[in-house]
């Protein structure tokens, strides 16, 4: 008899149903026949088995871009179980949310396991925007330039051409900074800020530019025709 049930015993085992899970019992064994009952064993403590924990699945999967820590994958968690998974953006990725039974940008991100579940980690691909630089333009007195002196910002790669354009009386004699040379007309390519300057010299007292000069030669010329006539 265990707490009041009996149970016919037929061979050297016993089993017993209807008990509770982690549960102790106190057992006494007597025999019985026709006679009646015999006399009763040394109470005997029986302590019953925990029931075994339910478990659920855990399933992570992670879309481009990225993986987890568990890695992807199914995975098995008793019920009631604290699960964390944090989500690995590969380079030039970001993390950017959960899908799934969790949601949410947590990273990581914790929760209790009771009852199956799916969960997607989603990446994003960063997108870098190109460097700029700075293009400072500057002239010296006697011209200016196309563009007007000044600092302006291109993008990396850039080509910009630059003029220089001396003013009347004046002529464009070289570039100073970070280019070099005697062409008024440069071109340069944006891939570090770069300074540069226009220098001019003045034209000597006299000296008049090559189509000028040589407008006055044809009307001097045309002048002494009309005198010989």
């Amino acid at each position: 008899m265990i707490d009041g049930l009996f149970a016919e015993v037929v061979d050297t085992s016993l089993e017993i149903s209807g008990l509770e899970p982690n549960t102790t019992y106190i057992c006494e064994v007597s025999a019985v026949n026709e006679a009646g009952e015999g006399p009763k064993s040394d109470p005997l403590s029986i302590t019953t088995l925990l029931e075994p924990a339910l478990q659920f699945s855990l399933t992570i999967a992670a879309a481009l871009g990225g993986t987890t820590d568990p890695a992807p994958g199914t995975l098995e968690y008793d019920t009631g179980t604290s699960v964390s998974v944090t989500a690995i953006p590969n380079a030039g990725w970001a993390f950017e949310h959960w899908e799934g039974d969790v949601s949410g940008t947590d990273n990581p991100v914790s929760f209790i396991i009771s009852a199956d579940m799916i969960i997607t980690a989603v990446f994003s691909e960063v997108v870098v925007p190109p460097e700029e630089f700075a293009l400072t333009i500057s002239a010296l007195e006697g011209g200016s330039t196309e563009p007007a002196p000044g600092a302006y910002t291109y993008i990396e790669g850039t080509l910009v051409t630059v003029t220089a354009i001396p003013k009347s009386g004046w002529k464009f004699d070289h570039w100073e900074g970070d280019v070099t040379g005697i062409n008024p007309e440069i071109t340069v390519e944006m891939l570090q800020n770069l300074s540069i300057v226009a220098v001019f010299s003045k034209m000597p007292v006299g000296c008049l530019p090559v189509v000028a000069a040589g407008i006055l030669l044809v009307a001097g010329i045309i002048a002494g025709i009309i005198l010989l006539l």
